[in-house]
């Protein structure tokens, strides 16, 4: 009997940490995507600044 108990808290204790850690993975992917995100907008808004800097330069220059 106390076998039988063993195996069946050895098996729901398994499942639960399976699911933890398939949606730590998520979790990860999930905060990797979105800093990919901010950061490729903050890259081009800073490209986008850079670049009509450069194009004020060019019509004070004029």
């Amino acid at each position: 009997m106390d076998v039988i108990v063993f195996i069946l808290v050895i098996g729901i204790a398994y499942i639960i940490v399976s699911k933890w850690i398939k949606l730590e993975k998520r979790l990860k992917r999930a905060i990797n995507r979105k800093a990919e995100e901010l950061y490729t907008k903050h890259r081009q808004s800073k490209e986008r600044r850079l670049e009509e800097m450069s194009q004020s330069d060019k019509r004070t220059k004029l």
